[in-house]
């Protein structure tokens, strides 16, 4: 129906449907359709649809920040630990492929390798460290020295051979963790 100045009248719209973005419910007289309920999408109902959305964007982002959170904190002396075993056993590949026994010494806070025929713990060590911590840290080294045989097996520093060997790290934080080299010479790191 048309109202004076020719205009749909609120409520009736064609048969042809209804407008863009209008959900309405009535029924079809001939070319006209009764409109009982015209629903407009208002800002409210907007913003409850963006709502549930922005809440889960939000849980997503306090997950990952969480994830990184838990990763930085325990990076830092378990990624020293990490790199020293990876030293340690490397130590222990090249005595192994050399042949020869190679010493790990304790030299200004740095880890220095040192291949010698007869296994010796007392030489200075020249040339680039083979292990540098990455931030300052407290190392406890085992007492007899750790030196790898050319069998690959762990040994004192004056031959005889290693039960276990416990090189131990402590950061002023108050966090701990040692690399443990196993009689066999299996090298891993654990946190303490």
């Amino acid at each position: 129906m048309r109202n004076a100045s020719g205009e749909m009248s609120p409520g009736v719209e064609r048969c042809l449907g209804p407008a863009p973005m209008v959900s309405c419910r009535g029924r079809c007289l001939g070319s006209v359709i009764l409109v009982d309920d015209v629903r407009m999408p208002t800002r409210r109902r907007r913003i409850a649809t963006t709502l549930p959305e922005l809440l889960i964007v939000l849980a997503v982002v306090a997950i990952a920040l969480g994830a990184l959170l838990v990763a930085s904190r325990r990076g830092g002396i378990q990624r020293d630990a990490a790199a020293l075993a990876r030293a340690v056993t490397s130590a222990r590949w090249l005595a192994v492929s050399m042949g020869v026994p190679s010493a790990l010494v304790m030299h200004d806070g740095a880890v220095h390798l040192v291949s010698s025929a007869p296994p010796r713990c007392d030489l200075t060590p020249s040339g680039e460290p083979h292990w540098v911590p990455s931030r300052p840290l407290s190392l406890h080294w085992p007492a007899a020295g750790l030196v790898f045989g050319a069998h690959g097996r762990p040994l004192r520093c004056d031959g005889s051979a290693v039960g276990n060997a416990t090189i131990t790290l402590s950061a002023r934080d108050g966090s701990r963790a040692a690399v443990i080299v196993a009689s066999l010479g299996r090298v891993r790191w654990e946190p303490r």
